[in-house]
């Protein structure tokens, strides 16, 4: 596909670079998520939708308006899960439920001077706009989906639920002082609201607060889901699971984004931030995340880029470094925005890296973290997983320079075989050698594996 610029008048000859991409067939992985959204363009624009989804190594889909249908008996839903593919339903909600604030005084929030925000939700509201939302619950069940994922994104002021300062939430928040901050005084959010900085530990303690109550609505939504998926027998995943994206650095800045990470674990199975970012802070931020909510809920968002918009435009390699970095991590997956805006050339990137997922997942899954290779080297890094019968090391280069050379020290210095997985050179190291150099582009990231003699 090639796009030309004609600047009207005559003609005007253009030079064009046609490269041939070769787009890989491979293996889905079984337990690593590897996902995709799907918009209602997308299926018709490909002659084989699914099996194509299937061939590039995608087992999860996060559908956009395609696939439900009443009695959940959909075609499309049925092809997915027949080409091995979990499918859960985008659900974003509460912009649409903020619509019904300004004829729902009670969910209004209030803030500290007294004044009514009716475009803010009340987060300890329990009423007609808190049981809208438990209703999507259940119709998202009984169009046959087993799966949803929230797009809330954030959860601040301005944008979602707001904890407001009415009458019940300060009985609330002294109820939730008593039992959480037993020893804490009880000030009232007008006092520590106006003047935090002589009120620290009653400021904190809000965010904690206030979050607790998002944490309710997501608490009450998954037990009105799973109640739901029951009753109406849906499966469009193999188990019933819930996940969410969130925004990216604040996410576990409870102050900005009213979400606790801890306490939402467990409440979504999923918690995919959205690192629209380079691997370097994927690499730290993902860290956090597994931090926060453990390895078994923590999950990453990323971005396949938008051509059309010129926004998230990765260089060749950038974004295999973005999938490895999240399971060098310790994350379970990662899941894909905007992939049909993106190119052939990042598709066939993802694909291939799925595909060596795939035949690396138990190395991935079960492989420990160790020091046996380590860099000196400024924003480089030589991280490594191992198992009784393979290890795996991932060599980052996110310098701010054009300097392709990565030293690697190790220890134990015995003998061993290092294949690159992308590439498949080979690099021996003889007993004894304590550094080695590898070519890594900035920006991009090098896979080695190697097998010891207990696999052979």
């Amino acid at each position: 596909r090639c796009w030309v610029e004609w600047r009207g008048g005559g003609q005007a000859p253009i030079v064009l670079d046609i490269k041939h991409i070769k787009i890989p067939v491979v293996s889905q992985p079984k337990k690593i998520a590897t996902g995709a959204t799907c918009y209602g363009e997308t299926i018709g624009s490909y002659p084989d939708y699914f099996a194509m989804m299937r061939s590039l190594g995608f087992n999860t889909i996060d559908s956009w308006g395609v696939g439900a249908r009443a009695g959940g008996k959909s075609p499309i839903m049925e092809a997915f899960r027949a080409h091995g593919m979990d499918v859960d339903w985008v659900h974003s909600g509460l912009s649409d439920l903020a619509k019904m604030l300004p004829k729902v005084k009670d969910a209004q929030s209030v803030a500290f001077n007294g004044t009514r925000k009716p475009g803010v939700i009340d987060a300890s509201h329990r009423g007609k706009i808190f049981k809208r939302l438990l209703n999507d619950m259940e119709g998202i069940a009984a169009a046959g989906l087993s799966g949803i994922k929230f797009d809330d994104e954030h959860y601040r002021d301005w944008a979602s639920m707001d904890t407001c300062v009415c009458e019940r939430c300060k009985g609330l928040w002294k109820t939730w002082l008593a039992k959480k901050r037993p020893g804490l005084q009880p000030v009232m959010p007008e006092v520590f609201l106006d003047d935090p900085l002589n009120h620290l530990q009653q400021y904190q303690a809000w965010w904690m607060f206030r979050a607790s109550l998002v944490t309710e609505w997501y608490a009450a939504a998954r037990g009105q889901f799973v109640k739901s998926v029951r009753k109406h027998r849906s499966q469009s995943t193999d188990r019933v699971r819930i996940a969410s994206y969130t925004s990216p650095a604040e996410f576990s800045h409870i102050k900005s984004s009213y979400a606790n990470p801890a306490e939402l674990a467990g409440i979504w199975d999923r918690i995919a931030p959205m690192y629209y970012e380079t691997g370097y802070d994927v690499r730290r931020h993902m860290r956090s995340l597994v931090r926060a909510v453990g390895r078994k809920h923590a999950y990453a968002t990323l971005c396949m880029g938008e051509a059309r918009r010129n926004r998230w435009i990765w260089r060749p390699g950038e974004l295999r470094a973005q999938m490895l970095e999240v399971l060098f991590a310790g994350g379970m997956g990662y899941s894909f925005w905007s992939w049909p805006y993106s190119n052939l050339r990042i598709i066939a990137e993802v694909a291939e890296t799925n595909g060596i997922v795939a035949d690396n997942e138990e190395v991935f899954l079960k492989g420990t973290r160790t020091d046996r290779f380590r860099t000196d080297q400024d924003r480089c890094f030589a991280t490594t997983l191992e198992t009784e019968a393979a290890g795996l090391l991932l060599v980052s280069n996110y310098t701010r320079t054009d300097n392709h050379k990565v030293w690697i020290r190790r220890r134990p210095t015995e003998a061993m075989t290092l294949t690159e997985l992308y590439t498949g050179h080979v690099l021996r190291l003889a007993a004894g050698q304590q550094s080695f150099a590898v070519e890594v582009a900035p920006q991009n990231c090098t896979l080695w594996k190697w097998q010891t003699t207990k696999s052979k």
